[in-house]
């Protein structure tokens, strides 16, 4: 991905394709974690980091305590 502003939006497109499909697998490990890196975006780039606490506090609505891996 590159920087700037079409690196931010070709990484909200991949994430968030990335997010519809482990939805739709039902797997909530796999959509926490998707979030919780999709989260880390806006802080790679310099964006918001009110984006970044929302999105993590998404992801860990999937997560439980099992461990991942």
């Amino acid at each position: 991905m590159t920087g700037g502003p079409g690196g931010r939006r070709e990484s909200r497109t991949q994430f968030s394709t990335a997010a519809r499909a482990a939805a739709e697998s039902g797997d909530d490990q796999l959509h926490a974690w998707v979030l919780a890196r999709e989260a880390m975006v806006p802080l790679n780039y310099g964006g918001a980091t009110t984006i970044a606490n929302a999105t993590a506090l998404r992801a860990s609505g999937f997560a439980t305590t099992k461990q991942l891996g």
